[in-house]
Formats: structure tokens, sequence, C-alpha cells
């Protein structure tokens, strides 16, 4: 079946079930993600499927007798796949990044700290220095306060270079208004401003208490890394894996119950639709996860035997609950081969008992989409960009999921916060990040030299 011929029978199967105005009924909203989900996986154009929601509304606003809005198939969507246009394919440079690993100590009251600032890894480029960090208020100053602070410390914060020049810091938005990620600690990068002169060696970063210096001629970091081409899985493919990942995180978070219609709704989409074969080995692994969590995933392959569900998903919820965590950072920057149209550097982790958030810096992709199926998900939420996906592990043999992303631009590159879970173990002692590619998936192996745990 066409995909737009779908959409335009799932629009006139929901319009003869509801009469109610686009936005404010759910199966409305089931379009909405229908239409998201086709476009995102490369199914569906967006001038298509959003003059598809315009018949539809039209069709509700006639069928109610609401005042009809003025809409017109040139709207701008709301719901658009916003996928990154920072360059023309193929043109992204290798982001240049270099590992810190430096503590700040931050505006001393009396004989203790306020707070302290570890700055992990930097990427050095022509608009500026940016370095990971994760900032905490000490335990001296938590305890006097009534409440926990809704802001990071490390506020007065510059940089200066060996020939005086002077940088602004900028920090992340979230720093500013948002309570701490996880055990009082906020992750972010720093962004230093503007970029430096050809020649600049270091830059001493700090306040007017104390100061630590960051090299900018320290050799980049690049593996151990290991490449495999000619991949063969579509977008769709991995639209289903994504899938299947929310309904784990789900099923670890005990939200499973308002995630199911919604995972079971887009699975059923990609695969009524004719986006993805039901004979596709990620549909498989899909109703096998539905199988072993005894829930409707939507699809049902026409396989036999059925098949097993992943052990790496056996591992992720065996690990549901687990607090075992290590609570410390571990500084790293490693720069990513060149990956299709995109490039990336991994720059600094933080772990805690119950999770981890890993920074990143990228060019021609964005974090979006994480959540897209969970019950708090907004009407409309995009869902991710199947055309770059993540998967994580340790030698220790646990898996991790991405369970949220938060991100800031400038200059056309995004600055990310993954947040993982669970927590790393102690015994930890390298992270794997595989990042798989429209043709090529890339493995990075990352040393995790973990400060002494607290």
């Amino acid at each position: 079946m066409h995909t737009e011929t779908y959409l335009r029978l799932l629009a006139e199967s929901e319009l003869r079930r509801s009469a109610s105005s686009f936005g404010s009924d759910s199966r409305a909203q089931r379009l909405w993600q229908a239409a998201t989900t086709l476009t995102a996986v490369d199914a569906l154009d967006e001038a298509s499927a959003h003059q598809v929601i315009v018949d539809f509304e039209a069709a509700s606003d006639l069928r109610t007798g609401a005042f009809p809005g003025v809409r017109r198939a040139s709207d701008q969507p709301l719901w658009t796949s916003r996928r990154p246009t920072t360059a023309a394919a193929g043109t992204h440079e290798a982001i240049r990044a270099v590992t810190v690993d430096q503590v700040l100590r931050l505006a001393p009251r009396g004989d203790a700290p306020s707070g302290e600032l570890r700055l992990l890894g930097a990427v050095v480029s022509p608009s500026g220095v940016t370095v990971a960090a994760a900032a905490r208020w000490s335990e001296e100053i938590s305890s006097l306060l009534l409440a926990p602070p809704r802001r990071a410390p490390g506020g007065g914060i510059d940089a200066v270079d060996q020939d005086g020049h002077v940088y602004r810091c900028d920090r992340p938005p979230w720093w500013e208004r948002e309570s701490p990620s996880t055990q009082g600690w906020w992750d972010g990068h720093l962004q230093f401003t503007p970029g430096p002169p050809a020649g600049t060696r270091w830059l001493e970063v700090g306040t007017a208490a104390e100061r630590v210096r960051i090299d900018l001629t320290a050799a980049a970091r690049s593996g151990p890394v290991s490449v495999d081409p000619g991949l063969s899985c579509g977008p769709g493919s991995r639209m289903i894996d994504l899938i299947a990942e929310s309904l784990l995180l789900a099923a670890r978070s005990g939200e499973l119950g308002g995630t199911v219609a919604r995972a079971a709704s887009a699975a059923r989409t990609l695969t009524d639709s004719g986006a993805v074969p039901a004979t596709d080995p990620a549909v498989a692994r899909l109703a096998a996860l539905g199988r072993h969590l005894d829930i409707d995933v939507g699809v049902r392959p026409p396989i036999q035997p059925a098949a097993a569900m992943p052990v790496e998903w056996e591992n992720v919820l065996a690990t549901a609950g687990a607090w075992d965590g290590v609570s410390t950072t571990a500084a790293f920057a490693y720069a990513v081969p060149q990956l299709d149209d995109a490039a990336f550097a991994l720059t600094g982790l933080r772990s805690g008992r119950d999770g981890a958030a890993l920074q990143l810096v990228a060019r021609g992709w964005e974090a979006r989409g994480f959540g897209w199926l969970s019950p708090h998900a907004q009407p409309g939420e995009p869902p991710p960009d199947p055309t770059y996906t993540w998967q994580v592990r340790d030698d220790t043999g646990r898996r991790y999921l991405i369970s949220s992303a938060s991100s800031s631009y400038g200059k056309g590159i995004a600055y990310v916060v993954a947040d993982l879970v669970p927590g790393l173990p102690p015994a930890a002692t390298v992270l794997e990040v595989v990042l798989t590619a429209p043709a090529t998936r890339t493995r990075v192996a990352v040393p995790l030299d973990w400060r002494a745990a607290e």
C-alpha cells in the first residue's frame, strides 16, 4: 500500500469514529502520530503528510460546525522532522576534541568551597572552545538551604589565554532554571567565545579565586575504533528498534501501561503502511519483546518458529531498579570518524547510583524525540531521528538505554547530554559506544579512568 494512501484511509477512519475538532481527541492524535512516524523514516514526504492533516482538519470542522481556521498546505507544520541543515551532505569536518580532566573549586566561603566544577573534555572550533562539565554545590552549602537549589553553581566564570585574550562563558540554559539531574549534579557544556586565534596553546578557566589550565595542543584521541561498512538496515527497521527501546524504558520505570498503546500504534503504522515489511527481523524482535512482557505491540510477524528476544534486552530488564552505579566522573574526549553526513565527539561521562550522563558534540544530528511514546509526551511530539542510532554497553556486559537528552545549539553544532540508565558499576573499565549511520556502523571503545568514587 502507498504510504499516503494509508494515511488518508486512516484519516477517514478516524473521522468516522470522531466528530471532535483536531487536536482535542485521541483519535486525531493517532493520525498526528502516524504522520510524524512515516515522515521520520522517509516513507512519506512532509508536504504530503501535512496536506492529509489539513484535509482532516477541514472535514472535522465541517462535521462539527466549528468555524474553520485559515489553513494552507503551504503553512509550516509544527511537527516537521526538523532535521538539521547545518551543512551540505558530506561536508562536515572532523571535530577536534581534547581531554581536560580538571576540577575547579568554586567561590570559597570561609574555609570550604561553595561547589565544584569538573571539566571533562573540550571541543575546539573557529567559533569557540566548548567544555563538557559537571557541577554541584558542596555538602556544606546544600545543608544550609531549606530546599534543593534550582540553579547550578559556577557563575562568574571566564577564560584567558597565554596572550591575555579574555573569553566569555555561556552556561547551558537548563543550568539557570532547573533542578539538578541526579544526586545534586548539573551536566552540560560551557561555551567560551569568541574562537581562539591561531596559535593559541592554552586557556586558563575559572574565577578570580582559582583557575585551571586547558591544554589546547593536546593530541586528539580517536580510538580504538572499528567501522562496519555496507549496512542494509533502513530507517524503518531502526524505528521499530527505537519503539522496542521505549517499551524497555517504560517496563524499567513502571510506566508500561501508559506507553503500550502509543508504541503499538506506531509499530502498526510502519507495518500496515508497508514502510517496514512484516518479515523484517526488527519486527520479529519487537514481537518477541511483546511476548516476554505479555503485551500487544501491534505486530505479528509471519515467522516460524518465533524469534527469541535479544540477550541485551534481557540484560536491560534484569537491571531494572539497579542502584549499584559508581558515583563519580570519567574525563575523556574522543572524536568519532566521519559518519556519512555527520560528525561526532564524545566529551565525558558522569555516573550516579541509578543513571549516567554521557556528553557529546555533534554536527549534522539533532537529539530529539527521546520519550516520544511516554504518557507524559506532548501531543505532536516528534519521534527520534532514526538516521543515526546509538547503543551503549560496558565491558561487564551491561547495556544502557538513552532515557532522555538535553541539547543546546550554536553555529551549526549540537551540544548534547544523553541520560543513560542504569548507572555504571565500579567494575566497568571500558564504555563501548556503537553509532549506526545510514551506511556504516562505528564502534568506539572508551577507557573509563574514574576519579576516586564518592
